[in-house]
């Protein structure tokens, strides 16, 4: 049989063997295809694989050889098939809402998807009739931009799109958590540009790819051809101009948290901004009170670049990238008038559960919760964390490389985590909730996006809650760690079969979700946790700096022992993924010591291989080995199992075999 590049990089997946490094180990991870289909071609080669010489192949071997990779999708496996599940489950939900009739509370979750879905269906159909309602909405805005004639109206342009459209033109200011002092709310500015600043600053045709792309925009906005040219190319130049002083670290995570936190006092300003003021920047963002003593500006020379063009010879560009910016946001709901080319590959059905799961995720996601993620699962998971929790005392205090200082600090973080599971109680049902659907699909997101700016501003003068579920939808698949909550948020959704399975028994159960809670425990400790206390605050200096160095030489074993591994002839970046392979390591420590004897543990080696099943093409495999913080799912598996005492014990693994790594050379973070 022949395989496609398609299988090819299925069969890598599976038939890669560990690069563990040390001249014991055997690697055809870089032979290519033909070879992988010519070994792949005998009958029964599955068969032969064993623990010792492919572990991730030998337990997912089977059935990645039965996956086949579609034109839609260019991966698959456990956690997409999990996606599907959940995707399905919404779109059942979604489809009972809008068959029923309406008779649900007014200002319900129900209630309000039930109208949206219908508008929308309305309005892709033509039976709704609004176009002219509409055209009569956007030209408005755009008379209302047309009339800025001074500095002054044009701070009172960004206020008045903010607030009354939900559109931020400039710097968008935000109140959220201050990081050093997780008990008060501050301002936060950063900007997002209309075009990628990065690109156009490196690349002339990225420079003149995105001026068209303006210049299209402004045409559809009715200004003539050569005039929309010409104030594009202006608008470039201010983006390059801009792009020059912007700090790419910090959009490519490349610098710490610390290094762009910035917090002003604001009669510091004065040393950023020339033409506006930290009134300005509180007024265009849509906030009213007396002015704040801080506000943390997240890249000041970006800002300070922004702000030089802030006059009156560059009122036009403004006011250009105010239309960019109202098009950008509703380009599928502008009006015929304006000629924009729409997607009509979708139906309204389809078009309608895509912004009911996108924009109103938070929605859909209650009702999620409430119909999908049941008592069992909460009962399950929260003995999986709390059984978690006890192991890391465990883990913290026998690492003997930790002073007792930092053993206190760790274990204080440890005795303050929360564990938010499954989703939030139900909101009280508010009957003027309802308004925010209105008379038009684009009249009724633009209400939505106002009340969401509005929402944040005035969340300034409370304190902030410290609500894990309100970083993430019920219905997203996901469980994350965050710093500044000192918190796990576990998603009802990612308690979803194989993930989670309620027909299975604990240990099958720890060797997936249980990983992945430990996983993300782990992510308390690591290099960037651990600049977070108890409470969240960020203290970069809080840990002894002993022990940030013991743990540094422990973090440079890791990465050159990953740094072992390739797919498709490119090696893993043992640096890039050093955070997520230290925490796959811990999470799978916690689960074989809570497991215990060797029977169970077994269990646990298996369900974790079985968690980061995984079928995908090349082109994404390469992608993802050159750029995701993420190893490959097949090094996930196999370099750690590979680190462990109890993997060799239990399957015989020994020196000569593959997957073998000598115990002086197997890497732990405790």
């Amino acid at each position: 049989m022949r395989f496609s590049t398609r299988t090819a990089a299925a069969l890598l997946a599976c038939l890669m063997l560990a690069g563990c490094g040390g001249s014991s180990s055997t690697d055809i991870s870089g032979a290519g295809e033909n070879y992988l289909s010519d070994i792949g071609g005998h009958e029964g080669y599955i068969d032969t694989l064993t623990p010792g010489i492919d572990y991730y192949g030998y337990i997912n071997g089977r059935e990645l050889m039965n996956m086949s990779l579609d034109n839609k999708h260019d991966r698959m496996g456990t956690y997409s098939d999990v996606n599907d599940v959940v995707d399905g489950q919404l779109d059942e939900i979604i489809e009972e809402i809008a068959a029923d009739g309406g008779n649900y509370p007014r200002g319900s979750y129900e209630q309000i998807l039930h109208d949206v879905y219908h508008l929308i269906q309305d309005d892709y159909s033509g039976k709704l009739g609004t176009d002219a309602e509409d055209t009569a909405v956007i030209d408005g805005i755009l008379d209302r931009i047309d009339s800025v004639e001074d500095l002054n109206g044009l701070k009172q342009l960004w206020r008045d799109l903010a607030l009354d459209y939900g559109v931020y033109a400039f710097a968008a200011g935000s109140s959220g958590m201050n990081l050093y002092d997780t008990n008060r709310n501050i301002f936060t500015f950063s900007y997002q540009a209309p075009v990628d600043l990065e690109k156009i600053k490196d690349s002339d045709i990225s420079a003149v790819i995105a001026r068209d792309a303006i210049a299209d925009t402004l045409r559809n906005a009715g200004i003539p051809s050569s005039d929309a040219e010409k104030r594009a190319t202006d608008i470039i130049y201010v983006m390059h101009d801009i792009a020059s002083y912007t700090d790419f670290g910090i959009t490519g995570g490349k610098k710490r948290t610390e290094e762009y936190y910035n917090i002003y006092r604001t009669s510091e300003l004065s040393g950023i901004l020339h033409n506006l003021s930290a009134d300005d920047l509180l007024y265009i963002s849509g906030y009213s009170g007396s002015t704040p003593d801080e506000i943390v500006i997240i890249d000041p020379g970006q800002l300070r670049a922004m702000d030089s063009f802030v006059d009156e010879e560059h009122i036009q560009v403004w006011k250009d990238l105010a239309i960019k910016a109202l098009f950008d946001q509703y380009s599928f709901w502008i009006p015929d008038k304006y000629n924009f080319v729409k997607d009509d590959t979708l139906t309204g059905d389809k078009l309608a559960k895509n912004i009911i799961k996108g924009q109103l995720s938070s929605y859909i996601g209650e009702i999620y919760a409430k119909r999908c993620y049941t008592e069992e699962k909460r009962e399950t998971i929260t003995r999986i964390c709390e059984d978690m929790k006890a192991e890391y005392y465990v883990l913290i205090n026998g690492a003997d490389w930790l002073s007792d200082e930092g053993k206190t600090f760790l274990t204080d973080k440890l005795d303050n985590m929360g564990f938010f599971i499954g989703a939030d109680k139900p909101h009280e049902i508010d009957p003027s909730d309802a308004d925010v659907v209105e008379s038009s699909v684009l009249k009724t997101l633009i209400h939505y996006s106002s009340d969401i700016i509005r929402e944040n501003i005035d969340k300034y003068g409370e304190a902030p809650t410290h609500n894990g579920f309100d970083t993430m939808s019920p219905c997203t698949v996901n469980a994350c760690y965050m710093p500044a909550y000192n918190c796990i948020n576990i998603t009802a959704a990612v308690t979803t079969a194989p993930l989670y399975d309620e027909n299975a028994d604990y240990y099958t159960n720890l060797g997936r979700i249980g990983s992945i809670i430990g996983h993300e425990i782990s992510h308390a400790f690591d290099s960037n946790g651990v600049k977070y206390d108890a409470h969240g605050n960020l203290r970069p200096d809080a840990m002894p700096e002993e022990d940030i160095k013991a743990f540094r030489e422990k973090q440079e074993k890791v990465t050159d022992f990953y740094s072992s591994f390739r797919i498709l002839g490119t090696h893993v970046d043992g640096k890039l993924t050093l955070g997520e392979n230290l925490a796959d390591i811990s999470g799978l420590q916690c689960a074989l010591a809570i497991a215990g004897d060797r029977e169970k543990q077994k269990t646990v080696f298996e369900n974790y291989a079985r968690l980061w099943l995984r079928l995908e093409t090349d082109t994404s495999a390469k992608k993802q080995v050159e750029s995701d913080e993420h190893s490959p799912a097949s090094v996930r598996v196999n370099a750690v199992v590979a680190c462990f005492d109890e993997f060799y014990d239990i399957y015989g693994v020994k020196e000569g075999d593959p997957m073998y790594v000598a115990p002086e050379e197997r890497v732990r973070r405790w």
